[in-house]
């Protein structure tokens, strides 16, 4: 049941969630566990608020005020009791609505509540009084504290004769003792004996059903107890590997980072590399255009200094040529000077 619970979480199944609950809330309180039975009879009855199931919800609310009637607690279980019976207040008079105030006005008899039971008896059926063995002993109890003790006696018979089937051995032992304490009363003591000795009959029956109920109770808390521990290691085991699932996902995501970091810091790099290639190259490109020109500038140079030369030889060439007529001339004319002077 508690798996199917743990399944459900986040369903709208509200109907079969509700179920679960229910179902587990009766095994803690088959285990003398108040506390946990409250806490999940509490969730089936908001499951079935939710399906909008009025029976349900009502019996579930009726179930938290008897854990609350078995600790003593009065003032909760009235509270929870007028919470079922509100739930299920309807134009007509069900037989759910009626069986949850039959039981009410006898807790309300209990509590010493005569006049606030004797008006929800008053609001049941004629039918359902006349044949419910919880409403007719409630009736005799009223008559008996009211000291009409024949009324009393009359009803607390016919809460004997009434579905003798399906009462049970609380009851007859209640309603024989009642009848024996009346009988005592008016001095009928052979009568009283005889009721008493059926109620210790029955009293015998219920300390029998107690002590088994007590080893069975003991069992079932035993294995709870051991499937709660059961349970307990489990979710350690199973914290445990969450905890080592999330460290080995805490490591890879370190890795990772470190992976990617490594790779950006790779490409980073080989990017700054092919960029100093780049510029290497674009340097070597340039400084290989500046020697081409500086070779092409250099030739020029050379061809001109050539041609340059070759015109120095060609003017050098005429000057010499000019001094040789030059000489030529000056030694003819000092030829002539000196055949004037011969002559």
């Amino acid at each position: 049941y508690q798996l199917a619970a743990e399944a459900g979480q986040g369903s709208t199944h509200y109907q079969v969630l509700a179920r679960i609950h229910y179902q587990i809330g009766l095994l803690f309180a088959y285990q003398d566990l108040p506390d946990e039975f409250r806490s999940a009879t509490r969730q089936a009855a908001l499951f079935y608020q939710k399906a909008h199931d009025v029976q349900g919800h009502a019996y579930a609310l009726r179930n938290i005020a008897r854990s609350y009637d078995i600790l003593h607690q009065t003032d909760s279980a009235a509270y929870y009791y007028q919470q079922a019976i509100d739930v299920l207040k309807e134009p007509t008079l069900s037989v759910d609505l009626q069986v949850l105030l039959s039981e009410y006005s006898a807790f309300l008899i209990k509590c010493g509540s005569y006049h606030h039971a004797e008006r929800l008896i008053g609001q049941l059926s004629r039918e359902y009084r006349d044949h419910d063995a919880i409403v007719l002993q409630s009736i005799a109890q009223l008559h008996e504290k009211q000291g009409q003790t024949d009324s009393a006696r009359f009803y607390y018979q016919q809460a004997l004769e009434s579905g003798q089937r399906e009462q049970s051995s609380y009851l007859k032992c209640d309603v024989h003792r009642a009848l024996a304490r009346l009988d005592f009363l008016r001095r009928d003591f052979e009568s009283a004996n005889q009721h008493l000795q059926t109620a210790f009959s029955f009293q015998d029956q219920i300390a029998e059903q107690k002590r088994q109920e007590v080893v069975t109770k003991a069992h079932a808390l035993y294995n709870y107890q051991r499937t709660e521990t059961k349970n307990i290691q489990l979710q350690l085991d199973k914290q445990k590997f969450l905890n080592y699932i999330s460290l080995l996902f805490i490591v890879v995501l370190i890795l990772l980072a470190v992976i990617i970091l490594y790779l950006f810091k790779k490409r980073s790099l080989k990017a700054q590399l092919i960029l100093v290639n780049n510029q290497k190259r674009a340097i070597r490109q340039r400084s290989m255009e500046q020697l081409e020109e500086n070779r092409q500038k250099i030739l020029a140079l050379e061809q001109k200094i050539e041609q340059s030369n070759q015109y120095n030889n060609q003017l050098k060439g005429q000057l010499l040529e000019i001094e040789k007529k030059r000489l030529e001339s000056e030694s003819h004319y000092i030829q002539l000077l000196q055949e004037e002077r011969a002559v």
